[in-house]
């Protein structure tokens, strides 16, 4: 795969991800652990588990999604691993393999689902946001400047 187009499609994932929690088992080695997968998208998850599998391991997922959409299983690969401040391994990014078309519905159907029932922003919200974001920094910034030029503007006292 060409690099423009693996990143056209992370960039597609990010628009339709779901920054929700599921439990999920892994089984790797013949073995099964729990998890749970956070931002779930199309094209992949973070897998949050104490030692989880290893850069380019691939490995077996299953999940039961949400609101009725039912059980998938995914085969995915790690594609890097997250540290914490000891530097002990707390989970992976995974990419998935080749998702069957029935396992593609059900989490397209588990992003539609979940896109739903977040709460809609208008773009008078988002105009506002940006508007508050910009009087913000401009205070901050005048704020700032009078810190800094106050003491020079302060008369100096005469000695006599």
């Amino acid at each position: 795969m060409s690099h423009s187009i693996a990143t056209d499609q992370r960039e597609h994932r990010r628009l339709q991800l779901a920054p929700t929690i599921i439990r999920a088992d892994i089984e790797q080695d013949g073995k099964r652990r729990e998890g749970y997968l956070i931002n779930v998208s199309l094209g992949g998850t973070f897998l949050s588990i104490a030692d989880p599998p290893a850069k380019d391991t691939t490995t077996d997922l299953h999940m039961v999604l949400p609101w009725g959409i039912g059980e998938c299983h995914v085969q995915a690969c790690a594609v890097w691993e997250q540290t914490d401040h000891q530097e002990r391994a707390i989970g992976a990014g995974l990419s998935f393999i080749d998702l069957s078309e029935d396992t593609s519905n059900q989490l397209q159907s588990y992003l539609d689902r979940f896109r739903e029932r977040s709460p809609p922003r208008s773009r008078a919200d988002k105009a506002l946001e940006t508007q508050k974001q910009t009087v913000d920094a401009e205070l901050f910034q005048e704020a700032r400047l009078r810190t800094f030029l106050i003491p020079f503007a302060r008369p100096r006292c005469s000695s006599n």
